[in-house]
């Protein structure tokens, strides 16, 4: 089974936080909070991802493509974007 995380939105409303970097790449402890959710599906078993990236998706990108340590990451374009907090095809 493949794990779906979308990593496209700019994180306006955290922008202390994300404007050099997108928000799934905000540092929590030693690792980014993306890092976190994957080896927390990792536990369970899951460790096919699929990254739909959109805005700064190449930071996502070239970390994983640095820092691989067991699990398949593919990435994906988002979806066009429709607003804060929506997506479509």
């Amino acid at each position: 089974m493949k794990v779906v995380l979308f990593c496209g939105g700019q994180g306006l409303r955290i922008r202390d936080y994300s404007e050099s970097i997108p928000k799934p790449m905000i540092p929590l402890g030693p690792r980014p909070i993306l890092r976190h959710l994957m080896k927390y599906y990792a536990h369970f078993g899951y460790k096919d991802f699929i990254l739909c990236l959109g805005w700064k998706g190449h930071v996502i990108r070239e970390y994983f493509l640095n820092h691989n340590k067991g699990l398949d990451e593919r990435f994906r374009p988002a979806c066009r974007r429709r607003g804060r907090g929506a997506l479509a095809p």
